[in-house]
């Protein structure tokens, strides 16, 4: 029963890639470190034309990448992830994020 899954995991994987490999802009996300063909085509299916977007903050919000805000008078104190957007971006791109950290010395120092 294993050996039958793994099977069908690597042809829906092998698709996956292919999508992605013909769209322009999974392409381009998939340069970043950290990325493969399941967050690219993924952020490509969800976002649509990222220019609806008014700038990067907003991007931000709608994926659900922002910090949750407890502020009072003058202090303002920020938290973790907002549970805002779409949850399954959230978690491909802090996985993504996780994984170009552990890759890369310099973003870990950073």
């Amino acid at each position: 029963m294993y050996v039958k899954f793994e099977t069908e995991i690597e042809k829906l994987n092998w698709r996956v890639e292919q999508q992605a490999g013909e769209c322009s802009g999974a392409r381009l996300l998939m340069t970043h470190p950290g990325v493969g063909p399941i967050t690219a085509l993924a952020t490509e299916v969800f976002l649509g034309d990222p220019a609806r977007f008014t700038d990067s903050k907003e991007l931000a919000s709608y994926v659900g990448m922002i910090p949750g805000e407890y502020s009072s008078g003058k202090r303002q104190r920020l938290g973790g992830l907002a549970k805002q957007g779409n949850p399954l971006l959230r978690f491909l791109w802090s996985e993504a994020a996780i994984h170009a950290v552990r890759r890369d010395p310099e973003l870990k120092h950073f």
